[in-house]
């Protein structure tokens, strides 16, 4: 408990977003799918986030982050999404902080991850 209290004070997750989407879900299966594709569809995009950075190619580096902020903001998940947006707005150059931003977004996506996964088993 006292890890989530940790959590819920970072406000790392908006939950009346969840509940608008919940109340628009009756049955909770749709709900329960986005939850489910967004899980998997950011966890490919922090490995691809890391090999972008790898080879320096800040482009893509910006074309993910676009994406996550996206994603991120649909489903609440508002810090992450602000570090997407940091991430996307920074100059396509090394050395200006992309690596901390990746590595912050990485471990913000798994405390949404698991804030998340208490929000549907409330469904």
């Amino acid at each position: 408990m006292l890890i989530f209290s940790f959590y819920m004070k970072n406000l790392s997750l908006r939950t009346t977003k969840v509940s608008e989407l919940r109340e628009l879900d009756q049955d909770g299966g749709v709900l329960n799918e986005i939850v489910q594709l967004f899980f998997t569809t950011t966890e490919a995009k922090c490995k691809e986030l890391d090999v972008a950075l790898l080879g320096q190619d800040f482009e893509h580096v910006r074309a993910i982050a676009h994406e996550l902020r996206s994603s991120c903001g649909n489903l609440g998940g508002d810090v992450m999404a602000d570090l997407a947006r940091q991430l996307e707005d920074l100059p396509q150059l090394p050395g200006v902080g992309h690596e901390n931003l990746v590595k912050q977004l990485a471990q913000e996506f798994l405390v949404v991850k698991d804030l998340l996964t208490l929000e549907l088993a409330k469904t």
